[in-house]
């Protein structure tokens, strides 16, 4: 029988690792698919207004327009439910005096109220939500799908508020904070594997009428409504892997 020669040997030795590796890491990345994401990351951005006593008309719908903006993290409970959990910022200016006629601005000064206002809102809640197809992990979820939920949640507002005293106008800084009702809903389109664009609308309906510096004006407390633009990224169980 004839010896193999060092090269040849050396050359068939390569040959199997090679397939041996190749074989090992298509098993792994197959297994890691296999495994469902079943927490995600998501950030949004987008406009949004608040309805209150100085913010404008709903009637007319001219609301002074300002940015928001959302972190949020959430686990799957089921092949249909989520909960999530979100941060958000959302800025707030009022509208001028020079907005409402003169009646109603002596009405806000006798009692003591602000007669314009901006804040800057910091909020934070807890939701589940409700995905209208099912959703077995990343790997296993529709192109599009449609979601909506409503949980609990607590706001800060951090507010420069104007105020009317003799005929003179000062300015005040106030923290106003308030628990809110938070509902959302969007739909959700299926960019690649692991990520997700979805539009999003939702409103926080508080439980105070004083955000704004103002109440017993309109008919309903401070509601903040929003619209984003949202990215999200479902998260592996792997260290190091995206």
């Amino acid at each position: 029988m004839q010896n193999i020669k060092p090269n040849t040997a050396t050359s068939l030795l390569f040959f199997f690792l090679f397939l041996l590796f190749h074989h090992v890491s298509h098993g792994q990345s197959f297994y890691k698919e296999k495994i469902p994401r079943e927490n995600y990351l998501q950030a949004g951005f987008g406009p949004s207004f608040m309805y209150a006593d100085n913010g404008g008309s709903l009637a007319r719908l001219d609301f002074n327009v300002r940015p928001s903006l959302s972190v949020s993290y959430a686990r799957s409970i089921n092949s249909h439910v989520d909960l999530r959990t979100t941060f958000g910022y959302q800025f707030y200016k009022s509208r001028e005096m020079s907005y409402y006629n003169s009646n109603i601005i002596d009405g806000w000064v006798q009692r003591e109220q602000a007669v314009e206002a901006s804040s800057n809102i910091i909020f934070a809640d807890v939701m589940p939500t409700f995905n209208l197809f099912q959703q077995d992990g990343h790997a296993y979820r529709n192109q599009i799908n449609l979601y909506g939920g409503a949980g609990l949640g607590i706001l800060m507002a951090i507010n420069r508020e104007t105020m009317v005293k003799n005929h003179a106008t000062y300015i005040e800084n106030k923290i106003r904070s308030s628990v809110y009702l938070p509902v959302r809903g969007g739909i959700c389109y299926k960019l690649d594997l692991y990520s997700d664009l979805a539009f999003e609308a939702g409103f926080l309906v508080s439980f105070s009428d004083k955000i704004d510096g103002l109440n017993q004006y309109n008919a309903f407390t401070d509601i903040l409504f929003q619209g984003q633009i949202v990215y999200r990224r479902y998260l592996s169980k792997f260290r190091g892997v995206n």
